[in-house]
């Protein structure tokens, strides 16, 4: 059989078992017309959740590989230069909020009106609007009339998909036009830096941005997993690791406004678990106003706020699970060496039963590595075994990290190096939607 035939088996094979799934949970097949959110989301039972995003990783995967095969090649690669353009249009789609204004409006809304709410010129508007419908976002349902379908709906303000795409589309796309530019100079300041002339950090701490900062820790929170899927407490065993018998003790340690944490206590409300939120004083201070607002009540009395520097010292010493969450690929690896070093030294002092827990992203090389830890899942031949474009998002943010802050996502094999170097070795890896939460013990003759 031909790779052709192959990528075509596997495309309908992945339909058919992403079918029945639904099929057997007496849900509705996707309708790309239909502006209701996937049931795959929160109807499926967890197997069949995670069965059915797999098929849906081996179709993306697949078509993309189908095309890369059988399309024109020059077409394909001007087709790829051109995708700024799309980002553009999101942007301008978002900004204006035109799926708000599409809300519950079936048979479209015309152009004319759409004009006239936000003020752009009809003719701009309809070109931007048709760019996107082109490409399955948003339905032109009659010549210049729009509706929202499945994937325009996820721009709504009522959805977490829309700081993600405002992040992306806003500085993140103008900094990373000066990638080439940076790369060819080694004195040349980042991407980022270049464009406004300050560092990421310092670009936050001015009060003109504030609004801007606000909207990145959305955007950030959403990032990995619009749908929520990689949720700590979903992705880690905790039923099998709480103890009926005693407390225990979760540290989060850059803990943002501490939502994991919550999300944590709130699904495990019966056991008995002591958190204690950690991060600088200023985030720190959000994160007690959040709690405040979102805590429901009993759960309150289980948290504890304590600041830190992860650079200059070590997490509040006696936690059976240290976490730390996205906070890694924001550091160099001299840097990761310190904050891993640093709870190291905590879990040394609490005993050999702690662990530590790094939810992140790990890439994996599009070819296998035979030097590399077996991969938790390796694509169907002939797809790259990494699962190529499905994982693309993952690929993406190495690159902004690299634009953004001179930092990286890492692969497990990069992260042992520097883990190793702390005191600790790898013990197991979980899934957690494009995500993994990978823990780590103490080596044993640390």
């Amino acid at each position: 059989m031909s790779s052709l035939d192959t990528l075509v088996s596997l495309i309908s094979s992945s339909v058919a078992e992403y079918s029945n799934l639904l099929k057997d949970a007496q849900l509705p097949l996707p309708d790309l017309n239909s502006p209701s959110p996937p049931l795959t989301r929160t109807a499926l039972p967890e197997q069949s959740r995670l069965r059915a995003a797999r098929a849906v990783k081996v179709v993306e995967a697949a078509c993309a590989q189908l095309v890369a095969t059988i399309a024109d090649p020059g077409n394909v690669i001007l087709t790829k230069s051109t995708a700024y353009e799309e980002s553009a249009c999101l942007q301008v789609a978002l900004d204006n909020k035109i799926a708000d204004i599409l809300l519950d409006k079936p048979n479209g809304v015309p152009i004319s009106t759409l004009s006239a709410e936000t003020k752009i010129d009809e003719d701009k508007l309809s070109r931007i609007l048709r760019l996107l419908a082109t490409n399955h976002v948003f339905t032109e349902v009659r010549p210049n009339t729009f509706a929202n379908n499945r994937l325009s709906i996820e721009l709504a303000s009522s959805n977490n998909v829309g700081p993600v795409v405002d992040i992306v589309t806003g500085e993140q796309l103008k900094a990373a036009g000066f990638l080439n530019d940076y790369l060819k100079d080694p004195e040349e300041k980042l991407p980022f830096n270049q464009l406004y002339g300050k560092s990421l950090m310092e670009y936050f701490t001015d009060p003109e941005n504030m609004h801007r900062r606000v909207i990145w820790g959305k955007g950030i929170a959403s990032w990995i997993d619009p749908s929520g899927q990689d949720a700590m407490h979903k992705s880690f065993p905790w039923k099998e690791r709480l103890s009926a018998t005693r407390t225990t003790t979760i540290c989060d340690i850059g803990a943002g406004n501490g939502h994991v944490t919550l999300d944590l206590l709130k699904e495990f409300r019966s056991s008995s678990i002591q958190a204690i939120v950690q991060d600088l004083p200023p985030v720190l201070e959000m994160a007690q106003g959040f709690w405040k607002e979102n805590c429901p009540e009993g759960i309150e009395k289980k948290v504890k706020f304590v600041p830190i520097n992860f650079f200059e010292e070590s997490p509040v010493e006696g936690a059976d699970y240290y976490y730390i969450r996205f906070c890694l690929h924001n550091w160099s690896d001299e840097l990761v060496i310190k904050i891993v070093s640093n709870i190291a030294k905590a879990m040394k002092k609490t005993g050999p039963h702690c662990r530590l827990l790094i939810h992140d992203i790990t890439l994996d090389h599009p070819v296998n590595d035979p030097d590399a830890p077996p991969r938790y899942d390796e694509a169907p031949s002939p797809l790259l075994p990494n699962f190529g474009a499905s994982r693309f998002r993952e690929y993406a943010s190495d690159i902004n990290m690299l634009v953004l802050l001179n930092a990286k996502e890492r692969s497990v094999k990069q992260m042992m190096t520097l883990w190793e170097q702390a005191g600790l070795v790898y013990e197991r890896l979980f899934p957690s939607g494009d995500a993994s939460i990978i823990e780590l013990k103490l080596k044993a003759d640390a």
